[in-house]
């Protein structure tokens, strides 16, 4: 939990939910503010439920100078072994701190308040494995489900199930879930549909804001056993539940009183001198913590996301696809029962993403032009995506270096798996899953030419995978790569268990390479025990730097979307041009071929687009084309008009980009409006859009007054009258067809 810098006559810093720390409440002293070198203060720290009791409270005298930090550290500790005891003990998931803080030995004379609150981002995520011949299936064997990415990282992850022996002989069935970078898990739940369809749960466990291990345990007798309850057809289904923390959502003040004489604070903001105040004083806080609660159960407001993986397919909640993905301002009254049944979340979730078209582009190996070869293996590839991802292949490949000219880099020093993994991420910002020598491998080959949003991912996996046995390597790897914020974790680790790490083979094996960097990591020992005081001092002032925060590092790097956007505004190694009327736009013929069917075939078929290296589109505009390229390499839309959208909305139809089309569509109906609804009829008419087409009819048929008594309904009859009958028709058959029902 963090929250945020209080500017009173000291600036409070806030710490990362996502860092990895234990629960904490901190208070830190800005370093730069215009105060005194030391002051003296009492601080009451008084965390409270929404109903405005106490659940725990801290008193200290502390004398804090520039940049000193005061940490409380059991507070939250207690809620939680209290919480755990009591599902409902802390009402709707909320909770209130105060934090009062007075000049040690004077009266309080002036008082001055802040109220903030703090919202922190909920991700949902669920999902059904399906396991086929469950009996059959064999000691090690595994089944994998890869799961498609539900925000913005690009970042998918997977479920792994595989048989494994256990304690008495027993064999288990073990699920395994892969880490997301940015991710924490709250709450995690594991059932097995049965039969009749029906949820038994097995499994529930609630982490709190603590990263664990997402292993779950089922026996594999337990489940033969009961085999006509639970393996219809030899198939187990197995849901899975979880939440995840992913940051802080939103931070705001809400109130602020400044140099309010204590009399006057006392009458009106309520001061508890006496028992019964007290209750008062607790019941203005109740007050706001129950306005953030309501704000908390607003979706629109929380931007809580919910994906749902059933069936191994995606959908997401169409707010949150509003927000995440459509990068566009809607103005629409919510209200109309119309627009939401246009399902964008479900469409879109029945097509690929602009990284699954990459990702389809690198597996199917079309237009490649380039080779990295290994001591064995040949891995084709494309110059512009190596290029758009890596520097250092940048340089290679545009510059006076000789893999400009001969079509290959040798990557000799990386095996066959690492470079399928690189290529692998290059294309789609994913991994598959890793084991801690492939992470090595990759953080290696990351390092090497300068993906550092690889590097933050391996690094992740490392952090959280790294044993007593393998500290030593990783420590290595650390100094090597000259990886300060990854050394200064395992540093910390290994200082942690140093009994276990000191007294290792693995250690000695590092003696005798790198006796050097032992001698210094030894003496971090004994120099940060160099007395009492400023051990604590240190433990204090540094515990925030051990911390490896992979959400802090991620959002330095770009991702692959943001990458191939640079390469589309770069036009570096562009290889065909778009001609409009007026302007020629220059572009990448594998990224064509990979976001539309019809450049394709324009592309690699037997058709003049093949040979000429230019591609006519007189009817699109100049800002159209702007538009599609920017999707086609991103993904994303800038901010949309009716007219763009229109435009847009054709250019996806003739070209047969469908995620492009939904997004048009959704932003239309979202927007749609009684002067519109003609237009907007003839374009779905116009296209065989079905879907569109019902939803504008059913707009119409609701606001029919000012539809047909507008100009633009008369237009419509002169241009096309068929459509204009039958729209009016309707109106009297679903009429009809309401009084025979």
């Amino acid at each position: 939990m963090i929250h945020p810098g209080f500017c009173l006559a000291w600036f409070w810093h806030p710490f990362d939910p996502l860092s990895g720390v234990d629960d904490f409440l901190n208070l830190q002293r800005n370093s730069h503010d215009a105060g005194p070198e030391s002051v003296l203060l009492k601080i009451k720290i008084t965390v409270m439920k929404v109903d405005g009791s106490i659940l725990s409270s801290e008193d200290c005298e502390n004398t804090f100078r520039k940049g000193d930090e005061r940490r409380f550290m059991y507070l939250l500790t207690d809620i939680r072994f209290r919480e755990r005891k009591n599902t409902d003990y802390l009402h709707g998931d909320t909770l209130g701190v105060r934090c009062r803080m007075w000049l040690s030995g004077e009266s309080v004379q002036m008082v001055r308040q802040c109220t903030a609150r703090t919202r922190i981002r909920i991700v949902k995520i669920s999902f059904l494995h399906r396991v086929e011949n469950f009996s059959a299936l064999k000691l090690g064997e595994k089944r994998i489900l890869q799961i498609p990415s539900p925000l913005e990282t690009g970042c998918a992850f997977t479920s792994i199930l595989s048989l494994s022996s256990a304690q008495r002989g027993r064999k288990v069935v073990q699920i395994r879930i892969s880490r997301l970078p940015g991710y924490k898990a709250l709450k995690r739940k594991l059932s097995v549909i049965n039969v009749s369809g029906n949820i038994t749960k097995c499994y529930e466990y609630d982490y709190g804001l603590h990263v664990q291990p997402g292993c779950y345990y089922l026996t594999r007798q337990f489940i033969l056993d009961k085999r006509k309850e639970y393996l219809p057809n030899d198939e187990l289904s197995l849901l899975c539940e979880f939440t995840f923390n992913t940051g802080v959502d939103h931070v705001k003040m809400e109130e602020i009183l400044q140099d309010i004489p204590v009399a006057v604070f006392e009458q009106k903001y309520i001061i508890p001198n006496s028992n019964n105040d007290e209750k008062a004083a607790e019941d203005k806080l109740s007050s706001l913590l129950s306005a953030l609660k309501d704000i908390k159960l607003n979706h629109s407001d929380q931007r809580l996301t919910n994906v749902n993986l059933k069936d191994n397919t995606l959908s997401t909640n169409s707010n949150a696809v509003s927000t995440n993905i459509f990068g566009i301002h809607n103005q629409v009254l919510r209200n109309d029962p119309h627009k939401n049944k246009y399902n964008a979340a479900e469409k879109l979730s029945m097509g690929p993403s602009a990284l699954d078209d990459f990702k389809a582009l690198y597996n199917d190996q079309l237009l490649t032009d380039l080779v990295l070869k290994t001591a064995t293996k040949s891995f084709s590839a494309h110059k512009n995506v190596l290029c758009a991802r890596s520097s250092v292949f940048r340089a290679m490949l545009t510059n006076d270096m000789k893999e400009k000219n001969t079509h290959c880099i040798k990557v000799e020093d990386l095996e066959n798996e690492t470079v399928q993994r690189l290529l692998l991420f290059l294309y789609s910002d994913s991994l598959e899953e890793l084991q801690w020598e492939s992470a090595i491998q990759l953080y290696y080959a990351a390092d090497k030419y300068a993906i550092e949003r690889l590097k933050v991912f391996c690094s992740f996996y490392l952090v959280n995978n790294v044993s007593t046995s393998t500290a030593s390597e990783f420590l290595l790897l650390s100094d090597t790569h000259s990886d300060t914020n990854l050394k200064k974790f395992v540093e910390h680790f290994i200082l942690e268990h140093e009994d276990e790490v000191f007294c290792s083979v693995e250690w000695e094996k590092l003696n005798g390479t790198n006796p050097h960097l032992v001698f210094k990591t030894m003496q971090l020992k004994y120099k940060r025990d160099k007395g009492t005081h400023i051990r604590k001092q240190k433990t204090q002032k540094n515990s925030n730097n051990i911390i490896y925060n992979s959400a802090k590092e991620l959002s330095k790097c770009p991702s692959a979307l943001d990458d191939f956007n640079v390469l589309c505004k770069d036009q570096l190694l562009t290889d065909v041009v778009l001609k409009t009327a007026t302007k020629s736009f220059r572009a990448h013929r594998n990224v064509l071929c990979a976001r539309s069917s019809v450049f394709k075939a324009m592309l690699i078929n037997d058709m003049k687009e093949k040979n000429t290296d230019s591609i006519k589109v007189e009817d699109l505009e100049d800002d159209t084309v702007q538009r599609l390229l920017l999707f086609l390499y991103s993904d994303n839309l800038e901010e949309l008009q009716w007219e763009s959208a229109v435009q847009l909305y054709n250019a996806a139809n003739n070209y047969a980009i469908e995620r492009l089309k939904v997004l048009c569509s959704s932003f239309l109906v979202d927007n749609l409006s009684s002067s519109m609804a003609s237009e907007l009829l003839l374009l779905a008419d116009t296209h065989n859009d079905t879907d569109l087409k019902r939803i504008v009819e059913d707009f119409i048929l609701e606001h029919d007054e000012e539809v047909f008594c507008s100009d633009e309904w008369e237009n419509l009859s002169q241009r096309n009258p068929h459509l204009f009958m039958k729209t009016m028709q309707l109106k009297y058959k679903r009429r009809k067809e309401g009084k025979e029902a």
